[in-house]
């Protein structure tokens, strides 16, 4: 059968208000997790989220245009949790040497003081526990040259017990790589999101179980066949990417995997060669993440491939692995591959931008060396900057906002998968 993709998404664009509010039925909003990134892909066949991350690291690349509600947003998604929050806490990352994540925490933080917060930012400094024995803090410059002070987690931990500071909540913008501190379960404060649902713990084949079960469920009796719209997958656990034997696990899976998008771009016509991506099936940054255009690639990784797919974020081996389809990009920004990320607060879009790269073609990881951003205005917003598109420092994206609906639909659709993962997360 063949189906006109262009004709789908202007049904979902017909139907968003509709579809949303059937999704909102099935939840209640007010347990969404407190802020949640969707990365997108988009082909000329299909478009899915290919990520979900609950700790996302780039609202410095927000612009503040897109949307004139994100402070009030923040303070709404906070009051729901805690009202009568006055003080929140930031545990960061301890990336204190990338000045663009810091410009991340930085803007954060902004739009939480403009929300009405009072707001301090946070770390373990593990690599350096000097700081929490002597100092408490040290004090750092961001990608555009502004000033952040980082307290120690375990300074503050014996400030709070000694009522020399109170926080009312804090809000997690670190994703537990390496598990869950125990001075901060001891700070005795609400934390969003669920620590539970760090990368410690979480995997994001469930992820993706729960979105293509979610929208089944929300395009049943739509005219609007969900397949165009989600990933095939599989998962293998237990692997070690240097083991002959493994990698012939990952490689017969691959096999059945490619042999069912095969069938299914024959029974929907879709004349593509079928793509897969080999992800780590926990973590973020882009790390452990490689393109298989064919599953013998997988019996031909050279050292530097399986090295890289050997370890991610801080060192943690990878022993579990996510088969998923791949969607060659066909958005493009000045000539060069481009995915979308997409920023909600709840359920409240914040904005988004295009991770772009330079060096990569429309069928590789474009979230790797060559990437940057460029950030998704609303055209002739007015107040934005960026959004005449006779500006020669164009830093928008006008050309997606026409079919924004289609990815904010299936990014709520991801945020609500996230919340039952936490939900299941909690529960163990």
């Amino acid at each position: 059968m063949k189906h006109n993709f262009i004709d789908l998404k202007e049904k979902i664009i017909r139907q968003y208000p509709t579809l949303v509010e059937q999704l909102f039925s099935k939840d209640c909003r007010k347990k969404l997790p407190l802020y949640t990134s969707v990365d997108i892909r988009e082909s000329h066949y299909k478009t899915a989220v290919i990520d979900a991350n609950l700790f996302p690291a780039g609202f410095n690349n927000l612009c503040r245009y897109s949307t004139n509600r994100i402070s009030d947003i923040f303070n709404d998604i906070i009051l729901e949790r805690n009202p009568a929050c006055k003080r929140v806490l930031i545990i960061a990352e301890e990336h204190t040497r990338n000045k663009f994540y810091l410009e991340n925490v930085y803007t954060l933080s902004q739009f939480l003081k403009e929300a009405g917060f009072e707001v301090e930012i946070s770390s373990f400094f593990n690599d350096n526990p000097i700081v929490c024995q002597e100092r408490g803090q040290l004090d750092f410059e961001t990608a555009s040259g502004k000033l952040l002070s980082i307290f120690c987690v375990e300074w503050l931990k014996r400030k709070i017990h000694n009522k020399e500071k109170q926080y009312d909540l804090v809000i997690l913008n670190n994703d537990l790589t390496r598990g869950v501190p125990q001075e901060m379960l001891e700070l005795g404060i609400p934390i969003y999101p669920s620590y539970k649902a760090g990368w410690h713990s979480r995997v994001k084949s469930l992820h993706f179980e729960k979105v293509q079960y979610l929208m089944r469920d929300l395009l049943d009796g739509t005219g609007i066949d969900p397949y165009f719209f989600t990933t095939e997958f599989d998962v293998v656990n237990n692997v070690d990417i240097h083991s002959e034997s493994d990698r012939q696990l990952l490689y017969e899976k691959a096999v059945k995997l490619f042999e069912s998008m095969s069938a299914n771009y024959k029974k929907y016509k879709i004349d593509q060669k079928p793509l897969l991506f080999l992800k780590a099936n926990q973590g973020t940054y882009g790390m452990g993440v490689t393109a298989i255009e064919s599953a013998q690639d997988i019996l031909n990784f050279n050292r530097k491939i399986k090295n890289n797919l050997a370890k991610g974020k801080e060192s943690k081996v990878i022993e579990s692995f996510l088969l998923q389809e791949g969607i060659p990009s066909v958005l493009t920004v000045n000539n060069n591959p481009a995915e979308l990320c997409l920023y909600y607060a709840g359920a409240h879009y914040l904005g988004g931008f295009y991770r772009v790269n330079s060096v990569k073609s429309d069928r590789q990881n474009l979230n790797s060396t060559g990437m940057h951003f460029k950030k998704m205005c609303i055209k002739n917003n007015g107040n934005c900057p960026y959004s005449d598109s006779s500006n020669e420092i164009d830093d928008c994206g006008e050309a997606i906002i026409n079919s924004l609906p289609v990815y904010q639909l299936l990014a709520l659709v991801s945020v609500h998968a996230s919340q039952k993962e936490i939900q299941d997360l909690e529960a163990v």
